[in-house]
């Protein structure tokens, strides 16, 4: 059957073109591409994601007076790939994995990132937080490290109790501590040294020092 012929009174339009060709610019919205009958303006089609650059070999199909880029079907010198989307994009894997891997750098870019699962987990050898403001909030927490190292100009803490336990403990204050308790208890097994230059110890009602030997001065 030729192309344009009838069939029982009806028209038959001709089959779309498939060319190849070369990207040479971009164009209202498309791209010139120089084909062996010379140039057009071809639109990418829906389907065909990697954004044409400069240079490309392409496939163009050409139907109803609209040339469309199917695909990319050669790229000289760098091999970078753009893709690119019109509108919102949705990737699932509902019945297996879904991994994004590459040898150097993933960045990932947006007004806004959100990571929704039942378990995340990140494994890291070295790992940078960077933020204006950071907020974490959860049902418990659970930290484990070697050593810690917190530098803050100003800390301010909220608990309403604090179990701490320690081998050892060294704090240097450069200018005053103020402590307001309720109560204070404090038990030292063996020894407790207070030094000062000056002293006071001052009391609204009673105070009592019981010792084996009690020496002063």
């Amino acid at each position: 059957m030729q192309e344009g012929s009838t069939v029982e009174g009806t028209q038959v339009p001709p089959a779309q073109e498939l060319r190849a060709g070369v990207v040479e610019s971009a164009a209202q919205g498309g791209w010139s591409v120089a084909l062996d009958t010379g140039k057009i303006r071809a639109e990418k089609a829906f389907s065909c994601l990697v954004e044409p650059r400069w240079g490309d070999r392409v496939l163009v199909a050409e139907l109803a007076g609209a040339a469309y880029i199917l695909a990319v079907l050669e790229r000289q010198g760098a091999q970078d790939t753009r893709l690119s989307f019109p509108g919102n994009v949705d990737m699932q894997a509902p019945n297996g994995d879904l991994r994004l891997t590459s040898d150097r750098e993933v960045d990932l870019t947006g007004s806004e990132a959100r990571v929704t699962a039942q378990r995340t987990r990140m494994l890291s050898r070295e790992m940078d937080v960077y933020a204006e403001h950071l907020s974490a909030r959860g049902g418990a927490l659970q930290a484990q490290a070697t050593e810690v190292s917190v530098t803050a100009k100003r800390s301010n803490t909220v608990i309403g109790r604090v179990f701490q336990r320690a081998e050892a403990v060294v704090r240097q204050v450069e200018q005053v501590e103020t402590l307001h308790v309720g109560s204070l208890v404090q038990t030292v097994r063996e020894q407790l040294n207070l030094r000062a230059r000056w002293g006071v110890l001052r009391t609204s009602k009673d105070l009592s020092i019981d010792g084996e030997h009690i020496h002063m001065g």
